[in-house]
């Protein structure tokens, strides 16, 4: 499976995050690793360090094996895998797949490039640590806290010129939930959500538990009213580590910052899909009929035969005009998606909200595991001119996704296939698409991320410094 290249289809490999491998947490900058944080205090002075082999096995010659071993759409996503994504340097079973250099298993041998510069070969014990703690660098900036959730906002300086937003996931919100549960039994999943949330093991009805879930709608409403009393400068959006879900919260970020007409807009050039249909897909997606998918196709003109359940449908592509969706068809897909959530619903069919407050400028913070959905957050806000700053995020413009998960009957191993290819960006149609990548315009560097002291919240100092520049630049051409 590795050999597609496709970040979204995969088995995953067997064996615990039990940090039996190396005991070392890496993040991804540029195309290198670096020691994030360690597991023992006695490690702390390999905080920052550089990876450059693991028993005399390079690290360009890691992520050749790599990719020879689990799918990526880019080498990033190579590198995030090897890191903080799916943590293979850390999973002894894994290590030993891709390292079988490796003969003394009780210790670990590799070579770090320390920031001063000084090569370190190094032995760690290799050990399981069930409850790892982690140590890190000192940070130099205190951002608003999750608390538990999925996102949170707040504001960077007393005077609430810098406005920030943080979506770690895309999952757990009562938008998502609504949507889900006009065609999914969510019950379970929205009870323990409640229940987290809530610390209250008494389950209200489902209707009462899901209408108390945290709404992206409600603190959204209530961060656009603060920015725009406050005549916020800046909104910085955190989409680092955010691995995606579903596209909502995206969709209703873009209708309070840059209105209905954006959000259709953006979807024409960067929502185009072509899907392989299959039993599978219809049983993963009991929304979804073949006989419903017909009618509406031929009934809007779309085409005129019926598709069988093993076509590829290409409804999408047929309905380009100028490069772009049909307007009028890119609207109804998007509408009928939101119209699945009632709670932004109302609010969209009211308007009251929609670009209700865009500040001077918007910045947004990426890194290696921002991907799928979380790639889409980013990649439609580049498109409506955002600045991003960060690292290069593990997905493709062009890429494959909207999975199919399975589990093998005998190992019981399990892991997923794409369905769809879709097309994040009209204008790099007729280029080759799969192999393009985000390119941060502004990229954080290992020299700019050394500055910063390696805190984790490095790239959005830096966010904090564009952001400084462009203020400065825009006072003194006045």
């Amino acid at each position: 499976l590795a050999a597609v290249g496709d970040g979204h289809t995969y088995v995953y490999p067997d064996g615990p995050f039990d940090f039996a491998g190396i005991p070392l947490l890496f993040y991804v900058v540029q195309q290198e690793l670096y020691v994030a944080a360690v597991l023992e205090e006695d490690h702390r002075q390999y905080l920052g360090a550089r990876l450059r082999a693991v028993e005399g096995v390079g690290i360009d010659e890691l992520v050749r094996r790599t990719q020879a071993y689990y799918g990526a759409d880019n080498v990033y996503g190579t590198l995030v895998q090897l890191a903080n994504f799916e943590l293979f340097l850390a999973k002894k079973a894994v290590l030993e797949d891709l390292v079988p250099e490796w003969q003394d298993k009780s210790v670990v041998n590799i070579l770090l490039q320390l920031p001063d510069g000084e090569s370190r070969n190094v032995s760690l014990q290799a050990k399981p640590r069930l409850d790892p703690y982690f140590h890190r660098p000192q940070e130099r900036l205190a951002l608003p806290p999750l608390n538990g959730l999925e996102f949170c906002w707040g504001f960077l300086g007393s005077r609430k010129e810098v406005a920030y937003l943080r979506v770690l996931r895309m999952t757990k919100n009562r938008e998502t939930y609504e949507k889900r549960a006009s065609y999914s039994d969510v019950t379970e999943e929205v009870f323990e959500f409640h229940r987290s949330v809530y610390n209250n093991e008494e389950n209200p009805s489902f209707e009462k538990a899901l209408s108390a879930l945290p709404s992206l709608t409600e603190s959204y409403t209530e961060l656009f009213e603060q920015m725009k009393s406050a005549k916020s400068t800046s909104l910085i959006i955190d989409l680092r580590t955010n691995i995606g879900g579903w596209a909502l919260p995206a969709d209703i970020l873009i209708y309070f910052l840059y209105g209905k007409d954006a959000l259709i807009d953006v979807h024409r050039r960067a929502n185009i899909a072509i899907r392989k249909l299959s039993p599978e897909y219809f049983n993963d997606d009991p929304d979804q009929s073949l006989d419903v998918l017909n009618q509406v196709a031929i009934s809007r003109g779309l085409r005129d035969y019926p598709l069988r359940k093993t076509d590829f449908d290409f409804s999408d592509p047929m309905t380009l005009e100028g490069g772009r969706l049909q307007e009028s068809y890119a609207r109804r897909l998007v509408e009928d998606d939101l119209a699945l959530s009632p709670t932004f619903f109302t609010e969209y069919q009211a308007g009251t909200y929609s670009s209700f407050y865009t500040p001077q400028n918007v910045i947004v913070v990426t890194d290696s595991a921002t991907f799928s959905a979380g790639f889409m957050f980013a990649q439609y806000l580049k498109l409506l001119d955002a600045t991003v700053v960060g690292n290069v995020p593990s997905q493709n413009i062009g890429q494959m996704g909207e999975v199919l998960h399975f589990q093998l009957n005998h190992s019981k191993l399990g892991g997923a296939v794409s369905r769809s290819f879709l097309l994040h960006d009209a204008d790099m149609a007729d280029s080759n698409a799969a192999a393009s990548i985000l390119r941060p315009d502004h990229e954080l560097t290992y020299e700019k991320l050394k500055e910063y002291g390696f805190s984790r919240s490095s790239a959005v100092e830096y966010a904090l410094e564009i952001i400084e520049m462009k203020q400065s630049g825009a006072g003194s051409e006045d």
